[in-house]
């Protein structure tokens, strides 16, 4: 399994494909930004730090992104050729279904430069359908981890 419950449900440990490393760094870096604007927007206008609905701050939500980033650049792929990575659940879960609707637009525009002969090589659609096949695999798993469905 690709997504692994760590028996906290506040934590998920992620078993990674080296294709899927891209899209879990640009969709963290994407929150990372979001997180920061938000924070700078608020501290420009006279207010205390933000704190998101579910309590955390941007300055906690950056320090999460950020570790984990960390931890990303540092974890050698394992026997299998997985980057094993855990982080927390209410980071992760988000940043998966982020990074699978990613690669999924990823690969309808692939398909469509394929198909109107507009540079798309046989060899950039293989990693286009490789990459979203990857990550649904990945949202999957996390749905099962989540919700315990037996169909998974």
């Amino acid at each position: 399994m690709k997504v692994i419950g760590t028996g906290n449900p506040e934590m998920l440990t992620l078993r990674l494909r080296e294709r899927e490393l891209a899209g879990l760094k640009e969709d963290l870096g994407h929150r990372a930004a979001v997180a920061d604007d938000a924070e700078a927007t608020l501290r420009e206008r006279g207010f205390g730090a933000p704190v998101g609905d579910d309590g955390r701050t941007s300055a906690e939500i950056l320090a999460a992104i950020t570790g984990l980033l960390d931890r990303l650049e540092t974890t050698q792929p394992n026997e299998q050729g997985r980057v094993v990575v855990s982080g927390p659940t209410w980071l992760l879960g988000p940043a998966i279904r982020g990074a699978t609707a990613e690669a999924a637009e990823q690969l309808v525009g692939a398909l469509e430069r394929f198909i109107s002969s507009e540079g798309c090589t046989p060899v950039e659609l293989r990693e286009a359908v490789s990459t979203a096949s990857a990550w649904s695999e990945t949202l999957i798993g996390y749905d099962h981890v989540q919700n315990g469905d037996a169909a998974a």
